[in-house]
């Protein structure tokens, strides 16, 4: 069957190479990139085509927020305070579990298990609004890695 290409996915990103998690993220992406990240999953494969990415809106928790700006920054805290860090950025790469609504080419609504073998947020650009329990990050910037599992299929019934 053919679905369109979903633009929200709500689930979990797991740091790689390391034991943390960021539960209940929400990724927004708007249409051009969701057809990218949408033919990243079905065809399993990361190509030059499909792997830059801008996502509108990352929403995650507020517990989750250090993990997720772990390395993005060039400022970097040291003994005497902060220090201006020119190196390369080291920010944390991501394999990702979420859940995602489409419409198939029947006119009905799927509900579909996305898997994102590794992705890398930069958000040094990126305009960062908090609220009590969670931050929101807008016009973030992502490259998919041509690493891990990605798949995208229909929920069991």
């Amino acid at each position: 069957m053919k679905y369109s290409s979903p633009t929200d996915y709500i689930g979990t990103l797991f740091e790689i190479g390391g034991d943390g998690r960021i539960e209940d993220v929400h990724l927004k992406i708007e249409r051009r990139d969701a057809e990218k990240l949408a033919d990243a999953l079905w065809t399993r494969q990361v190509k030059r085509d499909n792997q830059d990415l801008i996502f509108s809106s990352v929403l995650i928790s507020k517990a989750g927020q250090a993990l997720f700006e772990r390395g993005q920054y060039d400022w970097v805290k040291t003994d005497r305070g902060y220090s201006y860090h020119n190196g390369a950025r080291r920010s944390v790469r991501f394999r990702g579990e979420f859940a995602t609504f489409t419409r198939g080419a029947d006119g009905a609504d799927y509900a579909l298990k996305a898997h994102i073998g590794s992705i890398e947020f930069d958000i040094r650009e990126a305009k960062r609004s908090g609220y009590d329990e969670t931050v929101n990050y807008e016009m973030v910037k992502a490259m998919l890695y041509p690493t891990g599992d990605y798949k995208m299929e229909p929920c069991e019934e």
